[in-house]
């Protein structure tokens, strides 16, 4: 498995020079791909905690960002990013950061967690990598890769 991050600040600063897409490719455990884009990729800067702008979804996985399959309580365009010591969700006393094991723009959850734990075979654990829309639950995926674009 090969791990890369940008950071959120390097990120902000090479989206902050032009417009940006996002496009999303997933893989689960079958060999079964699927692909999503967003033609609108903005994260704001530190003072607003990385805040995650959004919009456009296009694609095969099914929208798990701007209308996520179970509802707009797992909505996270406009969400700040949350992690384990910097709680921006708003799920009041609990960190989503701290049971999902990674930092990500959650709102109360999320239908999306691509920073998730990585396991090396299918399992069903609410801190996988997993795009909720791909299966019935919350199933990990074997890889997924974030890629930005100018527009």
């Amino acid at each position: 498995m090969r791990l890369y991050f940008i950071g959120n600040d390097n990120l902000h600063k090479i989206l902050s020079t032009q417009n940006y897409k996002l496009r999303i490719d997933l893989e689960d455990w079958n060999g079964e791909t699927r692909y999503a884009e967003y033609d609108t990729f903005v994260v704001g800067n530190e003072n607003t905690n990385y805040m995650l702008t959004i919009a456009g979804y296009s694609g095969d996985a099914g929208d798990c960002m701007i209308n996520p399959p179970r509802g707009s309580m797992y909505q996270i365009n406009g969400m700040e990013f949350t992690t384990l010591d910097s709680d921006n969700d708003k799920h009041g006393s609990i960190n989503a950061a701290v049971s999902k094991h990674s930092g990500w723009w959650f709102k109360y959850s999320t239908d999306a967690n691509l920073n998730g734990k990585f396991y090396t075979t299918e399992q069903t654990h609410n801190d996988a990598i997993y795009w909720q829309s791909l299966h019935s639950a919350e199933v990990s995926l074997k890889s997924v890769s974030m890629k930005i674009k100018p527009n």
